[in-house]
């Protein structure tokens, strides 16, 4: 299944394009901020311990991590895009 996919993909450029497209704003959805957000959390469970963990800190950060895991798949998804392009122009400027 996914080897007739990747083969369609290697015939069309636009596809591949759009699917990069899509791929870059999920990347950028779920990326932003990421970085502060992780900081005020871990600050927060520092300075409160388990009262924060209580209070859902805890939950905060396995949904932090889940958007970071989400972002690293958009961001795969967007490379393997830009494999094909690469494959693709150079295919087609050697024939």
């Amino acid at each position: 299944m996914w080897s007739s996919f990747i083969r369609y993909l290697e015939r069309s450029p636009v596809t591949v394009l759009c699917i990069m497209t899509v791929s870059f704003l999920g990347f950028g959805y779920f990326s932003i901020n990421l970085f502060l957000l992780f900081k005020a959390n871990i600050d927060l469970i520092n300075q409160f311990g388990v009262m924060a963990i209580k209070e859902g800190a805890a939950l905060q950060l396995l949904m932090l991590l889940l958007n970071a895991f989400v972002s690293v798949l958009f961001y795969a998804v967007w490379k393997v895009g830009e494999r094909l392009l690469v494959d693709w122009t150079v295919k087609s400027t050697s024939s």
